[in-house]
């Protein structure tokens, strides 16, 4: 099981691979912005704007205001010395529109629209970003980039167009193996949660699902392969996938490492689940409208806010939890520190506090702490399954250690029974009748009675006495273990056939192949052989209605066999296997007791078979003797 965590490790290992630094060609376009804060300038007036030097020279390729109600203007001079075919991308990957104007003689003329309030084939490449491709002999682009109401990180560059392939193949091999890897944890998390049919594996996969699905929307992945045609679910996807990530980690971390020492401390965490929860559900709300407008401004506030209270409130409870020596909230400690430094720098990269714009950690580093927590919430999951599954084997072993010494204890207590009942039918019933026996010899010697009719039916009555006196000597035998130790086990057998045999009910063949000499090791597993052989013999006459058995005692080098065969109307197998018919559950309970097997197979052309294997060794017993 720990093996299969060797393939996150591999994956991350490719992924550093193939972010190894390329060349960057040189950009030799040069970009003006202007605010507008009015957001009702139109093209026209914005060009005016920059040839009146209202427009502002970037020093860079991004600028971030942030949180922002304004709408932007960008004007790219292109650099028409250029021979290669070149592209200008527009990051990031949620802007709501963008309109982009060539600019001749003066006028400013639409040459394309598009952005996320529109379906994905709008955009002039299929890029992740906003990529435009650049007509060599145009010297100047305007465009308008309209994120109001939200965090806007914009950059601007124009490269080569084989440059962004380039970049796009780089960037999906990236992402596709990072996705490789969740989708690998979730089937595993999967797989536990059918084991194990425990909460915290449900609430692992709807966090690690919810949270990655956040990381796709943001990076637009989700955008062009998910949900291409549906712009209207493409604008709700990252606030709803946000607050259902804080939602179900709070649910998730209450199975995970227990639930919050401190009555106010669950309270806050329920209500901010729940917050989490309603604002998620909010968000596909009738009437609600997160197209450009202050509803819109507000969800994209709160999602930061409740972020880095989640943080605290998660921060909190762990370390009150690690305090007090869990283990699980250790590994979710180490698991959630990457995810909150990375989370912290992107809240201060969307409130505009920073700037690490077309970097690594802005492309892919939420990506990267999510993987590593999800990673180490996995190993985490692994522990506590294999602290569940030796848990359950000590628990299995205890109950076996127990039921064996039921068992034990019940053939104790049987064997006693026995044994107070022979003693009773030998030597009080025994006595009894050999004194009524005595007494009718003298009375028949002293010729006390005369009449022949008499004397008759008193020889009779002796012959009675005699007969069942020695039927209850023999029964006294047959049912008391003692036999076994006077006559030994294959003697023993063979009286019980003798037994059965003169009841006239059935008739009972008897093979025996071994058993020459007597083993004082085995004296146990030949009592419990003894006893259910008198009791399968005696099912059979009470229950099988046959005619015939035939009982086959075979001794082996390191085993012995029982087989008893009958021509009976058989027996249920599926009240065979559940045990609960015909005293089958006492049979079985022994023959486990002594690590033996005990099959039921049909007989032809009618009956039942019933084989017993006992191992004469005790090594492998797992019960206390």
């Amino acid at each position: 099981m720990r093996r299969i965590f060797l393939f996150p490790i591999f994956g991350l290992c490719a992924m550093l691979v193939s972010c190894r630094g390329t060349d960057v060609p040189e950009d030799r376009s040069t970009y003006f912005l202007l605010e507008d804060s009015a957001t009702n300038t139109t093209a026209q007036q914005a060009w005016q704007f920059f040839e009146a030097g209202r427009f502002q020279l970037q020093s860079s390729h991004s600028f971030n205001p942030g949180f922002t109600t304004s709408c932007f203007w960008l004007v790219v001079r292109n650099d028409t010395t250029a021979n290669e075919q070149r592209q200008l991308e527009i990051g990031i990957a949620q802007i709501n529109v963008i309109d982009l104007y060539e600019v001749s003689n003066g006028v400013p003329v639409k040459k394309y629209s598009t952005g996320d309030h529109q379906v994905y084939s709008s955009r002039p490449e299929p890029s992740l970003n906003f990529n435009f491709p650049l007509a060599q002999k145009v010297p100047y682009y305007l465009l308008k980039i309209d994120k109001r109401n939200e965090a806007l990180q914009l950059t601007f560059v124009t490269r080569p167009s084989v440059f962004f392939n380039n970049e796009s193949l780089k960037s999906s091999l990236i992402t596709g193996i990072l996705t490789g890897i969740i989708v690998l944890m979730l089937i595993f998390g999967l797989y536990l949660s059918i084991m194990t049919q425990e909460r915290v594996y449900l609430f692992y996969i709807l966090y690690v699902s919810a949270g990655w699905l956040y990381v796709l929307s943001n990076q637009g992945y989700a955008y062009k392969y998910l949900w291409p045609d549906n712009p209207w679910f493409n604008t709700r996807t990252r606030v709803l996938f946000s607050f259902l990530t804080l939602a179900f980690s709070l649910s998730f971390i209450q199975y995970y490492a227990g639930k919050a020492a401190h009555r106010w401390l669950r309270i806050t965490m329920m209500a901010l689940a729940g917050l989490c929860y309603f604002l998620a559900a909010l968000t596909f709300a009738p009437g609600v409208d997160l197209k450009m407008n202050t509803a819109a401004y507000y969800f994209q506030v709160l999602v930061p806010v409740l972020t880095l209270v989640y943080i605290f409130v998660i921060l909190y409870t762990l370390i009150q939890k690690i305090w007090n020596r869990n283990k699980m909230a250790m590994f979710y400690l180490a698991s959630i520190l990457p995810i909150a430094v990375f989370s912290a720098l992107q809240v201060s990269y969307y409130s505009g506090s920073v700037d690490f714009s077309l970097s690594y950690l802005q492309q892919y580093g939420q990506a990267t702490g999510f993987i590593m927590e999800a990673v180490i919430l996995t190993f985490g999951l692994v522990y506590r399954f294999n602290s569940y599954r030796l848990e359950k084997e000590q628990l299995l072993v205890s109950i076996n250690q127990q039921q064996a010494r039921y068992t034990k204890a019940i053939i104790t207590t049987q064997e006693s029974e026995r044994r107070q009942l022979a003693d009773q039918l030998h030597d009080v019933a025994g006595s009894l009748l050999s004194a009524a026996k005595l007494n009718l010899s003298s009375v028949r010697e002293k010729n006390f009675i005369t009449d022949v009719e008499a004397q008759t039916k008193l020889n009779h009555a002796e012959d009675a006495v005699t007969s069942i006196s020695e039927m209850l000597r023999n029964l006294s035998h047959a049912i008391s273990p003692i036999m076994l130790d006077k006559v030994g086990f294959k003697q023993s057998v063979e009286k019980i056939a003798a037994i059965f045999n003169s009841s006239g009910k059935v008739k009972v063949e008897l093979e025996v192949i071994g058993f020459e000499q007597e083993q004082p090791e085995l004296h146990e597993k030949y009592a419990v052989l003894y006893g259910i052989l008198y009791e399968l013999v005696n099912n059979i006459i009470k229950h099988a209605q046959a005619t015939h058995a035939l009982v086959q005692l075979i001794e082996h080098e390191e085993s012995v066999v029982m087989i008893v065969e009958d021509n009976g109307k058989g027996i249920d197998h599926e009240a065979a296997r559940s045990s609960t018919t015909h005293g089958l559950a006492a049979i079985q309970s022994k023959i486990h007791y002594l690590n033996g097997i005990i099959m039921f197979d049909d007989a032809v052309p009618q009956g039942l078979i019933v084989t017993i294997e006992l191992p004469k060794s005790n090594d492998d017993e797992d019960y206390p003797g």
